[in-house]
């Protein structure tokens, strides 16, 4: 099973589940959430998924804000596709833990030119979505080595 149909899955059984809890219970849904990465979906799909989510009681989703995608040569920013995400994120009330992560492939990861090209890139998203996207999430996974494989010194920074 592909994973948009893996999602649309998830996303009906939880809007299926919603329906049988009391109202007492529907108090916590606005604690629920899950990682939507509207990154991964066309148009269609990431309105479709945003609206899925709203309607199950999701009212926080974890998107990855993949620098890569974002900024595939120095300088040159693809501002479209999270452009898109977050206005669908608004759309259906989705408030957004942003995961900043992965190295583009224009710069030198784990030097400290490459730490501070991130920097940048950083300010740069944070800067551009500081009025739509309160949280985020510095890195996936840096604990793991598969994930962050440079020192505690050059993440901290």
């Amino acid at each position: 099973m592909n994973r948009t149909k893996l999602v649309f899955l998830t996303l009906f059984l939880l809007i299926l589940n919603s329906r049988f809890l009391s109202a007492k219970e529907n108090a916590v849904d606005k604690l629920f959430g899950m990682g939507m990465y509207f990154y991964r979906f066309d148009y269609g799909a990431m309105d479709k998924a945003g609206k899925l989510a709203h309607e199950a009681g999701i009212t926080w989703i974890r998107d990855e804000f993949n620098w890569g995608l974002i900024e595939p040569e120095r300088g040159k920013f693809k501002w479209e596709h999270p452009d898109r995400a977050v206005a669908t994120a608004q759309k259906y009330n989705l408030q957004i833990c942003g995961l900043i992560a992965y190295w583009s492939s224009w710069t030198k990861p784990y030097t400290d030119e490459g730490v501070k090209d991130y920097a940048d890139y950083v300010y740069t998203l944070i800067s551009r979505y500081k009025d739509k996207v309160k949280y985020w999430e510095i890195w996936n996974e840096p604990g793991v080595s598969a994930m962050w494989q440079g020192t505690a010194e050059q993440y901290a920074v």
